[in-house]
């Protein structure tokens, strides 16, 4: 039995979302509970699991799309099943969608794309210091495999081959 994958209605004040990143591709097999897709609203960045075990027949919304909430996203089922078509569903959510948008009904708000995890970086006070007055990140400080934490004396070293080119 083929499942369509929707939105979610995560809050009452939230009305449409941004589809973030696929974590499978069509033809994957997915298990029940599995991560699917990461989704942003404006209220939260989160993965949708799956709501059953299958394969990953159809994507229907790609990346960085902003979609209403019930929007079919995409289809899980077996191989040998009838996919459903959505098409008139889904755009009938868009229609509603976009008067609701031209009626001035839908908040304002600026998506923001997740943020990546970035390992912590070990550094002295004192480099952090000049990083920060500098502008720089400590993250893109080389390290020499001598040296595991950064130094005063690395980022002064950064900075001025960073100076030279």
């Amino acid at each position: 039995m083929a499942i369509k994958v929707r939105f979610p209605k995560v809050d009452a004040n939230v009305l449409e979302g941004q589809v973030g990143k696929w974590l499978k591709k069509e033809g994957d097999a997915i298990a029940k509970g599995e991560p699917l897709v990461e989704l942003i609203t404006d209220k939260a960045n989160f993965e949708l699991p799956a709501e059953a075990a299958g394969t990953l027949r159809k994507i229907l919304s790609h990346e960085k799309s902003v979609i209403p909430v019930g929007y079919v996203m995409a289809i899980l089922g077996d191989g040998a099943e009838e996919m459903p078509d959505v098409t008139a569903e889904n755009e009938a959510l868009l229609v509603k969608h976009r008067e609701l948008a031209a009626l001035g009904k839908l908040p304002s708000r600026v998506v923001k794309p997740l943020a990546e995890k970035k390992a912590r970086v070990r550094a002295t006070p004192a480099a952090r210091r000049i990083a920060k007055e500098a502008g720089i990140d400590l993250a893109d400080v080389p390290l020499s495999d001598a040296n595991q934490i950064v130094t005063e004396e690395v980022v002064q070293q950064f900075l001025a081959g960073r100076g030279k080119q």
